[in-house]
């Protein structure tokens, strides 16, 4: 008798352990579709890898940059994105069981020392967001760089706008190859799309040769929309000061106004 306990005890602990074995993989079912571009030019990186933090999954790029993983667990998923000759990047992801989500890596080409470079990234709306560096000069004034004037890197003013997106996601990149004396200021402008600042999904990344500097998301705002501007951060001498606010006009003068058509 009591030898027939323990075997039917055991039998029921296998149907329980195997029914919760059932459950984890119905609950391990979100899938992303995910692709991995050259934050200076957009295009598709193949052969980078992507991993799911949580459980060290991992798969590769095609020719194209994309890949999948699936049979993933839902929620705020980490992600962790490398490639030869690129910084690392770790970005956060929501996963829903039974639905695929798609999202864009953009990595980061390494740079040389004295070398900054800022990467805006957003979500499918707002579809224009513009990045903004005013350049300081020697004679007290600003160069600004931007989409109507996109600077040059291999002389004055030392800094150019990589590549600009205008349907959505980015990447928007602004690269430094010789810092001058004073202060930089960067700050993304809402050039087009509805919505606000708490829906965008902004993320603007700071890249020296060491790798990542800082990461700023947009304010938690459902104000401010459209031709409102993310006075970011400033940038003097390696010291990035913070600014993060949000208003209808830029921290300096700015000639996007004369550029409204692209």
């Amino acid at each position: 008798m009591k030898k027939a306990f323990i075997l039917l005890t055991a039998a029921l602990l296998v149907g329980v352990l195997s029914a919760c074995d059932d459950l984890t993989s119905l609950l391990d079912d979100a899938t992303l579709s995910g692709t991995v571009v050259d934050a200076t030019t957009g295009e598709g990186i193949s052969g980078a890898q992507a991993c799911l933090v949580a459980t060290g999954e991992c798969a590769l790029t095609d020719v194209e940059g994309a890949f999948t993983l699936s049979g993933l667990p839902e929620g705020s998923q980490t992600i962790e994105v490398s490639a030869s000759g690129y910084t690392t990047l770790r970005q956060s992801v929501s996963l829903v069981n039974g639905e695929t989500t798609e999202a864009t890596f953009m990595l980061n080409p390494s740079l040389a020392q004295g070398e900054y470079r800022v990467v805006l990234s957003w979500g499918s709306n707002p579809e224009d967001l513009d990045s903004h560096l005013w350049v300081p000069l020697a004679d007290g004034t600003y160069y600004e760089v931007y989409f109507g004037d996109e600077g040059t890197c291999s002389s004055d003013p030392w800094a150019c706008l990589d590549v600009d997106d205008t349907d959505g996601y980015g990447p928007e990149t602004i690269t430094i190859t010789q810092m001058q004396g004073g202060v930089y200021s960067y700050a993304v402008h809402w050039y087009s799309g509805t919505g606000t600042w708490a829906g965008s999904e902004a993320v603007v990344r700071l890249y020296d040769a060491d790798g990542l500097v800082r990461e700023f998301s947009a304010p938690n705002d459902s104000t401010y929309g459209e031709d409102s501007w993310w006075y970011v951060f400033d940038l003097e001498n390696g010291v990035v000061t913070s600014k993060d606010l949000l208003s209808t006009t830029p921290p300096l003068p700015s000639s996007v106004s004369l550029q409204r058509v692209k």
